[in-house]
This record gives structure tokens, C-alpha cells and sequence, in this order.
């Protein structure tokens, strides 16, 4: 049987936001809420992962600015790990690449307080396809291709991006 692993999170963060202008006392406050969920999955040579999330301010109405009462959001990510065994000797031992494409929608403005109309550019769809190598385990590459729209009907442009991270 194909080696597998699951791991999954949750999280949630809630605070004020009595900070308005240095939080001076001028009656502007709210609250704001933060919650999510997020998993990864790996079976044999493939890897899933996902996260949804959401913040809800509370007395948004009282910031203006495009501030919304909600903001939603959620990912799916499937992976393929493309590095071949045969390729693994020297300072490569523990080398590997991986393509994936993910699937995600957000909308920072989701909910609007009462009044407020909400800018349908914040509701966003994008999908990315891409490549990662791992030279090292703690060490990776990336390019992707990322392919992005919006609920206003205007064009966005598609990006081609290029990086790299460590964890230490």
C-alpha cells in the first residue's frame, strides 16, 4: 500500500480594533474575529491541501473606507511529485519537484455594512499552475502561471511568477 499522511488545522483569532488613529479615545472601536481550517494530504505520489477562512468586524460601519462586515476565502491544491528516484544520489539524495494546480476564490469585501455597496473587483477567482523543486528538503524553487478574474467583468492579467523559500 502507497505511503500516506493526514494532517489538518484549525484556528481562530479574536481582538479589538480600538486602534484608530493611535486609538484616541475618539469612539471609533470594533471587533474583529478570524477563523480557519486548513489539511494537507499525501497518498503515494500525490499531495492535497486546502484552507478556508474567514474574519467577521464587528462595528465595521464605524471604519469606512471599504472596511467590510465580512471577508471569506478557501483553496484546493493538488500535487504531483514528477522527481525521478533514479536522480536522488550525491547532493541530490533528498532532492524532489513537484506540479500542482490550485483553485482558489476570496472576497475581502463579502459582506458590507448596511449602505455600503461592495466593490465586486474584491471578489476574486484564480487558478495557478506550477512547478516546485526541492533541491534540498528545506529549500524550494517555484514558477507558476496564474490565471485571474474578478466579479467587476474587468480584465485582470495574468501572471507569471517566480521564487523561493526556505524554512529554517
Amino acid at each position: 500500500s502507497a505511503n500516506q499522511s493526514l494532517r489538518f488545522g484549525v484556528s481562530g483569532f479574536y481582538g479589538g480594533l480600538d486602534n484608530v488613529n493611535g486609538g484616541g479615545g475618539n469612539g471609533k472601536d470594533g471587533e474583529i474575529a478570524l477563523t480557519s481550517a486548513d489539511f494537507e494530504y499525501s497518498v503515494g505520489k500525490f499531495d492535497f491541501r486546502g484552507v478556508v477562512a474567514q474574519t467577521n468586524i464587528d462595528g465595521a460601519s464605524n471604519f469606512g473606507g471599504g472596511v467590510a462586515d465580512e471577508m471569506f476565502g478557501w483553496y484546493l491544491e493538488g500535487a504531483y511529485h514528477i522527481w525521478p528516484d533514479l536522480w536522488k544520489t550525491g547532493k541530490l539524495a533528498k532532492s524532489d519537484a513537484t506540479v500542482f494546480v490550485r483553485y482558489e476564490e476570496y472576497d475581502t469585501q463579502d459582506k458590507m455594512p448596511s449602505g455600503v455597496a461592495k466593490d465586486e473587483s474584491k471578489d476574486v477567482e484564480e487558478v495557478t499552475f506550477g512547478i516546485n523543486f526541492y533541491p534540498v528538503p528545506n529549500f524550494v524553487i517555484k514558477a507558476d502561471y496564474q490565471i485571474s478574474e474578478d466579479a467587476s467583468g474587468n480584465n485582470r492579467a495574468d501572471l507569471f511568477n517566480l521564487g523561493f523559500g526556505f524554512t529554517f
